[in-house]
């Protein structure tokens, strides 16, 4: 009985353990002697992946950014309404919300590179759509590609993480975390430079009716309001004695370290 007992031990303890190779794909951590067969390889190639996805995400955001801050010139350019322009930011933001865990699900259950994929082709089918819509004159099809590119955030903004995890060593996972992060915002303020050569919106100053919105007086009020904020209202330090934060950090660290 005691053979046959450890005997079926061992055999659930194996299939445990070939279940978490199975299911867990992106643990990098892993208990027992199963992490001895496997040896830890950093591939040069990963800056090059690094440098795709960051270029991936950065087209992402600019697209997402590049009619709002038009609205006036597209007002004046293409005869649209304020709300059309702000369907086109809701529509996409929509898309975002919805396909938001079904696509996590699909990374989740398959890898980062079929996410990537079905972002790229969502990528190239918005501007498709975006070409498509102004010769013929269907706006329309401009919310259809935004909703698409949308849905592309969704692996753009979630993945950085899983990203540095799959192909950079924990000593280079914070750099690879924050160039991927980085780039979206990359992106979003890049659009301000070309969203007029993407959306051929081009007016002049004289033209736009609300170019006068916020006055310079406005302006330099807001200035100093800030900096008196920030003088007046930030002391150098508590007046009672601060919290044993050192304690705090030791303990959290220390928890760390066993992890």
């Amino acid at each position: 009985m005691d053979n046959a007992s450890v005997t079926s031990n061992l055999i659930i303890s194996t299939d445990r353990n070939s279940d978490n190779l199975s299911t867990n794909r992106y643990n990098t951590v892993s208990d027992g002697p199963v992490c001895l067969e496997y040896q830890c390889k950093a591939y040069k190639r990963r800056w090059w992946i690094l440098l795709v996805f960051c270029f991936a995400s950065l087209c992402q955001s600019l697209l997402w950014n590049t009619w709002s801050p038009l609205l006036d010139s597209l007002l004046i350019s293409y005869q649209w309404t304020n709300s059309f322009v702000a369907l086109i930011q809701a529509v996409s933001d929509a898309g975002f919300i919805v396909f938001a865990f079904p696509l996590m699900y699909v990374v989740e259950t398959t890898d980062l590179r079929h996410g990537m994929v079905i972002a790229a082709s969502l990528l190239v089918f918005n501007m498709a759509l975006w070409n498509i819509a102004f010769p013929t004159n269907q706006h329309w099809l401009v919310a259809i590609g935004s909703v698409l590119n949308g849905v592309t955030g969704c692996i753009t903004l979630a993945a950085p993480s899983l990203l540095s995890v799959i192909w950079f060593p924990m000593s280079e996972r914070t750099t690879a975390t924050a160039f991927a992060s980085s780039s979206s915002s990359i992106g979003s303020a890049v659009a301000f430079l070309t969203s007029p050569y993407i959306t051929g919106a081009n007016v002049t100053a004289s033209e736009v009716k609300h170019r006068d919105q916020l006055s310079p007086d406005f302006l330099d009020k807001l200035k100093i309001g800030i900096s008196n904020m920030v003088y007046f209202g930030l002391p150098d330090h508590p007046v009672s004695p601060r919290l044993n934060t050192v304690s705090t950090f030791s303990r959290v660290s220390k928890a760390f370290t066993k992890i």
